[in-house]
């Protein structure tokens, strides 16, 4: 190198171990976002409210989602409406 301070600073161990650590790094990203990809995909969703398996996106089983909609519905239809 030269004789400038940084090059006293950086011999050549310090650059080969900080290559192997930037190198360590890429390769545990990598393997983390592949086991995200594949958890994504193995864990099933579940009902909020009686943990039984439902598709993909749904947050409630089909019985417990009637419940839920029928409550909105009721409290629709109570509630009265403000005239001015």
């Amino acid at each position: 190198m030269g004789d400038s301070p940084t090059a006293e600073l950086l011999n050549d161990s310090i650059l080969h171990n900080a290559g192997y650590l930037g190198l360590a790094a890429l390769i545990v990203g990598f393997v983390i976002t592949l086991v995200q990809k594949i958890a994504t995909k193995a864990i099933k969703t579940r009902c909020r409210v009686c943990g039984r398996q439902v598709p993909h996106g749904q947050t409630y089983c089909r019985a417990h989602l009637r419940e839920i909609l029928e409550d909105e519905d009721r409290k629709l239809h109570e509630t009265s409406i403000r005239r001015r």
